[in-house]
């Protein structure tokens, strides 16, 4: 109960806590923790967090890597990011390349827009 309270207190904080939070979990001891911190980092739900969910990408223990996979996710759905969320899930795959669940999963459920895209009815930008 705790550590959900101290998760939404780290959430809380904003994307300025993001640092602190990647620091702690570098440096953390245990793997409960490390992955409860990834968490928080994948939960932020900004594009502020992408450098650090690159990094948690390489992480060797597969629940880090994988929350960040669901992190890179939940930030794709800002189509502003939306292409380099798909380049760094690309990038990522060519490295992990013999990881299970390094497949193309991920990289489906992230969609960018296609350059230029008009909608029909008002030929405005889409």
């Amino acid at each position: 109960m705790a550590a959900d309270e101290a998760c939404y207190s780290l959430l809380g904080l904003g994307s300025a806590a993001l640092p602190l939070v990647m620091e702690a979990l570098r440096s953390a001891t245990s793997s409960d923790v490390r992955l409860r911190l990834a968490q928080v980092i994948a939960h932020s739900h900004t594009a502020e967090a992408l450098p650090w969910l690159t990094e948690l990408l390489d992480y060797p223990a597969p629940d880090i890597w994988k929350t960040a996979l669901d992190g890179l996710v939940m930030v794709a759905d800002d189509a502003l990011v939306c292409s380099e969320v798909s380049q760094i899930l690309t990038a990522a795959k060519a490295r992990r390349t013999n990881e299970v669940g390094m497949d193309h999963e991920a990289i489906g459920q992230v969609q960018p827009p296609e350059p230029n895209a008009t909608t029909r009815e008002t030929g405005e930008p889409g």
